[in-house]
């Protein structure tokens, strides 16, 4: 059984992806919930125009190229500006794969287990309370002053 979390957008790899389970044509399960929206970067190495839609295959180097293993229904595709946004997505989706499974790491990454007081804990924030020491978006207190 699963836990409905109330994800917006969870930056995620295609390993992730193809090793999910799909539960409709709109979901999947990654880790214990339930996600219907994803962001991917990867690099395009091949694409198929049909009348209704264009297919893709993406690889970002994370398994094999999602090759009409898995569809998604992209809202976005646009090349990126910046070669960082690659590390940004990175980290984000370590980032958010910890705080599924229930870890917190403080800013000497130490891990420690989260306290989910029976909510669903959704990337971002916490439902029913904040993590003490962490800040909107799993940002320590010294985090965001550097951030600032």
């Amino acid at each position: 059984m699963t836990k409905r979390a109330t994800l917006q957008i969870l930056p995620c790899t295609v390993s992730q992806l193809l090793s999910a389970s799909e539960i409709s044509t709109d979901g999947f399960v990654i880790g214990n919930c339930e996600v219907t929206q994803v962001s991917i970067l990867g690099v395009i190495r091949g694409f198929a125009p049909f009348v209704t839609n264009v297919q893709y295959s993406v690889d970002d180097r994370t398994g094999p190229a999602m090759d009409g293993q898995r569809s998604l229904l992209a809202s976005n595709v646009r090349c990126i500006q910046d070669p960082n946004e690659i590390t940004s997505h990175m980290l984000e989706v370590v980032q958010a794969h910890m705080q599924l499974c229930g870890k917190e790491v403080d800013v000497n990454m130490n891990t420690t287990t989260a306290s989910k007081s029976g909510s669903v804990q959704s990337y971002g924030k916490h439902l029913g309370g904040q993590s003490e020491g962490m800040l909107p978006y799993g940002l320590s207190t010294i985090q965001t002053q550097v951030s600032n």
